[in-house]
């Protein structure tokens, strides 16, 4: 298969992207607007998860991979902790090889990709795209059926129709991918690939350090000093340049791109910039990214999950991870984010143990579609006859106070 190759040269795109020289309009000193963001306490039971190596989750199923373990967590419980692996090097959400619900899959130091199956255990799954002789050390989801896979010898995209293609001749580093399609680090460099017709366009950006492809297509790459993002012409244009310290993780999370700048985060969402003040990030932390739009940071095995606070109410700290603040109307909040401040720390500690899919109540309780359905039975049962929970299970003033302000919601 033809693939075309267009490169643009590094001196057209110095002057592309403009002066870059001092701080300007693409920096905390102009252009960049405040980031209010809150740490998600998303293992509210404490529960011993050993040293994080990668997480990966989909909506309220969280997979912590770890030394030794993988942890699977539904709405902050956990549900299974599987030691058949016992080393675990990076993970991902991708689309189902049959069509069916996205899997949540993680790569293991053979370079495996092993998906959780049915919440039950992780099934060596490489074959599915004729990968089981290859080292796979990345995987990414295109947008749709589409998945890419980087393995030592380069790239193989999966477009959803059944067939894989590799794609080799250019050596590959970390890849990305969303909106129908794909990125990839070569040589510094940055090449987009067109998983349908496997065309390649190369932008010699000398230093890129990662990339990401948002939910619309749209390119986005990171050097150590700055961050870029493919215009309306399909060039890659100047968005931030770093003055904290240096630019180390870019992630794109449902509808925004993340990116960390020493210290701080920092978020592309709908074109515009938007930093924090005082997030007090590690400086070598790992970013992974959330079908949710949050994003997650590893660093030195200890994970911390950050989410836009809607409410403004300002930076959580990752070392005083407690439950997320609520400062704000109510009206400030998504209905998902709602529940998942209000409700999801209460339901793990107090109601997962009987309301989990399968669980002894035969109802299922564990996304907040479910507590939204039952609204009303929540407020008859829990708030005025108070039988529910059973006994054996209390819940604390603060508990209530929650569900009332999420019912209020």
């Amino acid at each position: 298969m033809k693939r075309a190759l267009f490169l643009v040269a590094a001196a057209g795109l110095g002057s592309l992207l403009g002066a870059c020289g001092g701080a300007g309009p693409y920096s905390r000193d102009g252009g960049v607007t405040r980031l209010a963001t809150r740490v998600v306490d998303w293992n509210p039971t404490h529960a011993d998860v050993g040293r994080v190596a990668a997480v990966a989750d989909r909506g309220s199923d969280v997979v912590v991979f770890a030394d030794g373990a993988a942890t699977v967590m539904e709405s902050g419980a956990v549900s299974l902790v599987d030691r058949s692996v016992p080393k675990w090097t990076s993970a991902a959400t991708i689309p189902a090889a049959d069509g069916g619900v996205p899997w949540i899959v993680g790569l293991d130091d053979r370079g495996h990709v092993r998906r959780l199956r049915a919440r039950a255990g992780f099934e060596d799954v490489s074959a599915r795209w004729g990968l089981e002789n290859a080292r796979i050390i990345g995987a990414v989801g295109l947008g749709g059926r589409g998945a890419a896979f980087l393995f030592d010898g380069g790239v193989a995209v999966a477009n959803g129709d059944g067939k894989v293609v590799r794609l080799g001749g250019i050596p590959m580093t970390m890849i990305g991918g969303g909106g129908g399609v794909g990125a990839a680090l070569s040589n510094g460099d940055v090449v987009r690939v067109d998983p349908a017709s496997l065309a390649t366009k190369t932008f010699a950006l000398n230093g890129a350090i990662a990339t990401a492809v948002d939910d619309a297509g749209h390119l986005y790459a990171a050097t150590p000093d700055a961050v870029y993002a493919e215009n309306d012409k399909g060039e890659l244009a100047l968005r931030f340049r770093a003055t904290l310290g240096a630019i180390h993780g870019l992630v794109a999370s449902k509808g925004r791109v993340w990116f960390a700048e020493g210290p701080e985060l920092g978020a592309i969402e709908g074109g515009h910039v938007v930093a924090t003040t005082g997030a007090k990030l590690p400086p070598g932390g790992r970013l992974f990214s959330s079908t949710t739009g949050d994003v997650w940071i590893v660093d030195g095995g200890i994970l911390t999950r950050f989410a836009r606070d809607a409410s403004g109410a300002g930076t959580s700290v990752p070392g005083q991870p407690t439950t997320p603040s609520h400062q704000g109307p109510p009206s400030t909040l998504s209905p998902e984010d709602a529940w998942r401040a209000q409700i999801q720390p209460v339901f793990a500690r107090v109601c997962a143990g009987c309301h989990l899919p399968g669980g002894t109540a035969g109802i299922d309780l564990s996304t907040s579609a479910a507590w939204n359905k039952r609204k009303a039975d929540v407020k008859e049962r829990v708030l005025d006859t108070r039988d529910m929970p059973p006994k054996g299970h209390p819940l604390g003033d603060a508990d209530l106070a929650a569900i009332r302000a999420w019912l209020a919601h």
